[in-house]
């Protein structure tokens, strides 16, 4: 009975992790589920701490490495969520491992099997374990292939992201200079976001260079300038943005638009 439990939760687990996985990497979804819960806990801690500590440099370091943390954090949650359920998997099978030298009579532990799952997942090699039939062993070339898969795709969704900030950055220097942000430029920006939604939690230690900041501040001055429904229809496709009806007025907008900036930033911006 437990073996099946076993079985069926680590099954679940698998099967959840990696429609959150490849939905957040290559499905250019712009509400993670899981991870996003993840980003936004981590996100939440670092927010509290900076609010604990006095005004600094301490303060400073912990908004600068925000979206590293977030960041770090996701990818810590996707590692131990795919071992966890292999693991639990490999547990439903009795004995599916065995350790070198030792007695015949020896079952593997609990750490032995979760190190056999951490060898095939990082196709590190080397392991002390091998599987006890060939059922196993072909579970196994499944766990590598798990393993490789989730390497590479977080490769690449790591560069996109920094991609999408520097990109974004680059586009809060022109803000901060009070210069013209092309249509284009902005509409791309808010695209990569969508596909690269953790790239918003990258801080700055001063908030006005910030991206959310600066999306802010270009949407007031595009309202006051008469672009208004240009800049509302651009930033309503932000990631995770509940936007109100296009007869709100635009201080509604603003309001919503500022609501929204302050899920990634250490403090909120004016509203």
């Amino acid at each position: 009975m437990l073996g099946i439990l076993a079985f069926v939760a680590g099954t679940l687990l698998l099967l959840g992790l990696l429609c959150d996985f490849l939905l957040t990497t290559i499905g250019a979804i712009a509400r993670p589920i899981l991870s996003g819960l993840v980003a936004r806990r981590v996100f939440g801690g670092l927010r509290a701490l900076h609010g604990a500590l006095a005004p600094g440099r301490a303060a400073d370091m912990v908004q600068a490495v925000a979206g590293t943390a977030v960041m770090a954090g996701v990818g810590l949650f996707w590692i131990v969520g795919f071992s966890a359920a292999w693991t639990l998997i490999y547990l439903s099978g009795g004995p599916a491992v065995t350790v070198e030298d030792a007695s015949p009579d020896a079952a593997a532990g609990l750490v032995d099997i979760w190190a056999h799952v951490g060898h095939l997942l990082s196709t590190l090699g080397g392991a002390t374990t091998a599987p006890t039939d060939t059922v196993w062993n072909a579970v196994g070339v499944l766990v590598g292939i798990t393993g490789m898969v989730v390497l590479t795709l977080a490769v690449s969704f790591i560069l996109a992201t920094t991609q999408t900030v520097v990109r974004g950055r680059a586009m809060t220097r022109l803000v901060r200079l009070d210069q013209d942000v092309e249509p284009a430029a902005l509409s791309d920006l808010v695209e990569a976001l969508r596909a690269s939604p953790f790239a918003a939690f990258y801080s700055h230690p001063e908030e006005v260079l910030g991206v959310p900041a600066a999306l802010h501040r270009l949407a007031e001055r595009g309202m006051a300038g008469g672009d208004g429904p240009l800049i509302r229809a651009m930033l309503s496709d932000l990631p995770e943005f509940e936007a109100p009806s296009t007869s709100a007025p635009d201080t509604a907008f603003l309001s919503s638009l500022s609501e929204w900036c302050a899920r990634f930033m250490m403090e909120p911006p004016p509203r």
